[in-house]
This record gives C-alpha cells, structure tokens and sequence, in this order.
C-alpha cells in the first residue's frame, strides 16, 4: 500500500481553501517557519503508522535526521509500540545521502510526478483544492 504523503506549509494556520494539496487523503498541516518540530513530527508519524501493516516480516524503517525536534520521546515511545524501526543520521549529515537522489529517488520522482500529472489531467476538479480533503 502507498502512503499519501503530508505537506507542511510555512503560515500560522491553515485556511478554508490551500492551493497546494495535490489529491484527497494529504495530510497537511501549517507552521510558522515551514520545518518540522516535535508536534508536527509526532502527528505525521500517527498518519504514517496507521496504513502500514507491521509484523515480523513487515518491519517499517523511519529515516530521520537526528535532530533534537525530531527524536523526542513521544516520538521515540511512538515507534517503539507500533514495532517502527528508527534509522537515525547524525545532526545535518543528510547530505550523505545525495547519492540515492541521482540512483533511486530520480526514479521514484519521475514515476510520482508522472502519476500525479495524469491524475490531475484525468480528474474533473482542476484548481484550488479545498480543506475537506485534508484528514484531521
């Protein structure tokens, strides 16, 4: 199963309508300065516990910057209980990661923007996207 994925956008709070929630089922949610704190952390990590299936054989891996709003113990108990395992780079060492970007996330980008341009072509509700499709 995908897991719809979740935008942060940098205002106070989110209004009635948001021009960028590109289909039904985002998660979104709004902060002063567009990065991620420990509240913000904690409720995308809720969204993506819950669709996926964990069991011995079906362990999710959680990649993170080992920043101090990142590993929290909300967040740390979090995973521990929904059987998550936490992968954990050191403080802004994720540029050692830039490697992936050219071998498999340029694949997994061209697949996403391809499916969501079809998407948007084939869908008759082109334009504003409006905050029922947002998930509480």
């Amino acid at each position: 199963a995908a897991l719809t994925p979740s935008y942060i956008f940098p205002r106070d709070t989110i209004g009635t309508t948001c021009y960028l929630v590109p289909h039904f089922g985002s998660l979104g949610l709004a902060t002063p300065s567009a990065l991620v704190n420990s509240d913000e952390l904690y409720v995308v990590l809720n969204d993506f516990i819950k669709p996926v299936n964990v069991s011995k054989y079906n362990t999710p891996i959680l990649v993170i910057d080992n920043h101090e709003n990142h590993v929290t113990l909300g967040t740390i108990n979090a995973t521990r209980e929904n059987g998550v395992i936490i992968f954990s780079f050191l403080i802004h060492c994720t540029h050692l990661t830039q490697p992936l970007d050219v071998s498999i996330y340029s694949t997994f980008i061209r697949y996403y923007n391809a499916t969501c341009t079809d998407l948007f072509t084939q869908s008759p509700r082109t334009g504003t996207y409006h905050l029922r499709h947002y998930r509480p």
